[in-house]
């Protein structure tokens, strides 16, 4: 589900509440489906605009009160899931699925194994930035 966090970010600085407010929505929802699954922690990484944000510790402790088990902007372990919202995520399930156009049906609740995650990054990581685009 895509939830637009860093919506007007890049032009005011700082996370929306609006967007924060549906953000938390999107990761309560996978939340409640990765306990079903045993899942013991899950680390959250977030994307360019949450890091550039100036209240981006706000939202890590809004995560932090209202989910349980979650460490927010921190290296994942390699035993732990990660649960991608947002842009970044949304491209590499693009790579995954050679998809030239954003298919919310097709992108939203893919689920994506560490080994294919750690794949896509390594084959970017050799192209140079005209290669990438």
């Amino acid at each position: 589900m895509v939830s637009r966090l860093g919506k007007q970010v890049f032009e005011s600085g700082v996370l929306q509440p609006d967007a924060m407010a549906r953000t938390m929505a999107v990761l309560q929802e996978y939340a409640g489906e990765i306990k079903q699954y045993g899942v013991d922690h899950v680390h959250l990484i977030g994307t360019e605009a949450l890091r550039r944000a100036r209240n981006n510790d706000q939202f890590g402790d809004l995560i932090r009160r209202q989910l349980e088990k979650v460490t927010f902007l921190k290296k994942r372990e390699p035993e732990e899931v990660l649960i991608g919202v947002g842009g970044t995520i949304t491209t590499i399930v693009a790579i995954k699925e050679n998809l030239h156009r954003y298919d919310p049906e097709k992108i939203n609740g893919f689920i994506l194994d560490k080994k294919e995650v750690f794949e896509i990054f390594e084959s970017l990581n050799r192209l140079t930035l005209t290669q990438r685009r």
